[in-house]
């Protein structure tokens, strides 16, 4: 009889890529980040401020054409980025 796949372990989190962006509401943040993904093209992105499938989906999305480490997290390279080509300021 066959064995049943195991689940993948969980990839560990490495504190460089989880850091703030900057001081203040991360929830704020957030919103900004996936503003610039709707103005991206990601239209199903809710402006919520949650981490959700759909933001997280777009994330990779932009870090990945951009060269980015493909993570999906709103990390500080990918927010200095987004403000870089424009799609968020401030």
């Amino acid at each position: 009889p066959q064995q049943a796949p195991l689940p993948a372990p969980r990839p560990r989190v490495d504190a460089a890529t989880t850091q703030s962006v900057a001081p203040g509401n991360d929830e704020a943040r957030i919103t900004k980040i996936q503003a610039g993904l709707k103005a991206f093209g990601n239209d199903g992105i809710e402006l919520d401020g949650k981490i959700g499938p759909k933001t997280t989906a777009g994330i990779k999305e932009f870090q990945s054409l951009f060269g980015l480490d493909v993570s999906g997290v709103p990390d500080a390279e990918t927010y200095a980025k987004m403000k870089e080509v424009g799609l968020i300021s401030g």
